[in-house]
């Protein structure tokens, strides 16, 4: 297993804006599904805050492209994918709740309605075996399937055996 990111995620109250849906995949491209987020809910998070939707089975469909708007962040064609048109399942959580999901499950959230900030912190694992995939030299947030990295520059997630000093071999 192998950390690749942590991500502070944090809704002002009674601000902000819903958060396409989305893939994590365009953020963090790489040549295989094993690739894992972990959701820790810092606050309580009921739907009116903006929970996590989740549409079911989606990572199936594996890696789509996605598209950029003039001051968003990569999400799918909403024409296409869009709360109206694809069945989602909400993710209210409680502090301290961890949520696991697939980098390639389409998920979305909506505005933050109730008058308390929502934080969460994402963290991302993935398999040792998995490469960084590149980007397309026009818009880097599609990728290059052809352009697979020679080098993983990522940090390994090492433990201690019981009794040892030493880090476990990885």
């Amino acid at each position: 297993m192998q950390w690749h990111h942590t991500v502070l995620h944090a809704k002002p109250p009674e601000k902000g804006t819903p958060f396409p849906m989305h893939q994590d995949y365009p953020f963090y491209p790489h040549d295989g599904p094993d690739f894992v987020d972990c959701l820790l809910h810092l606050d309580d998070t009921p739907l009116e805050s903006g929970a996590l939707m989740v549409v079911p089975g989606s990572h199936k469909q594996g890696p789509l492209e996605h598209v950029l708007g003039p001051e968003t962040a990569p999400h799918l064609p909403p024409a296409q994918y869009h709360p109206d048109r694809l069945d989602s399942i909400a993710v209210p959580a409680e502090r301290g709740d961890m949520i696991f999901f697939s980098y390639q499950a389409i998920h979305w959230s909506d505005c933050n309605r109730t008058d308390s900030w929502r934080k969460s912190v994402r963290f991302g694992y993935h398999s040792t075996a998995l490469r960084p995939v590149g980007r397309a030299e026009d818009n880097p947030h599609r990728i290059d399937r052809d352009n697979v990295l020679e080098r993983n520059n990522n940090i390994v997630v090492a433990g201690f055996r019981d009794n040892e000093m030493e880090p476990a071999a990885s």
